[in-house]
């Protein structure tokens, strides 16, 4: 419950830039493959989740937007779009810096 109000919160930019940093740390303690296989999920998300049409999302979609405690922050279309995008650049610097 705390996720989710720290989310209906995180309308405002102040606390989407302390969901994104939370974001951040939480690459920073995980392994190579749980960074790919975390980027893999987020870019499926971002290719199979219509914000405009509950009725056409899957139900591992909405597996993913819980997973993530994305919920919330899912009634913002053009939010989520913008906060997944920064995590999969984030995701992607982590990936590279591990390879590397």
């Amino acid at each position: 419950m705390e996720n989710e109000s720290k989310l209906t919160s995180g309308l405002n930019p102040q606390l989407s830039d302390e969901n994104k940093n939370y974001f951040k740390l939480e690459t920073e303690s995980k392994s190579l493959e749980q960074l790919k296989l975390t980027h893999k999920k987020l870019s499926y998300l971002c290719l199979n989740f219509d914000p405009f049409s509950s009725d056409m999302n899957t139900q591992e979609v909405e597996n993913l937007i819980n997973e993530f405690n994305l919920k919330e922050l899912a009634k913002d279309p053009y939010k989520l779009t913008n906060y997944l995008l920064q995590n999969l650049t984030d995701l992607e610097e982590a990936i590279n810096k591990k390879i590397n």
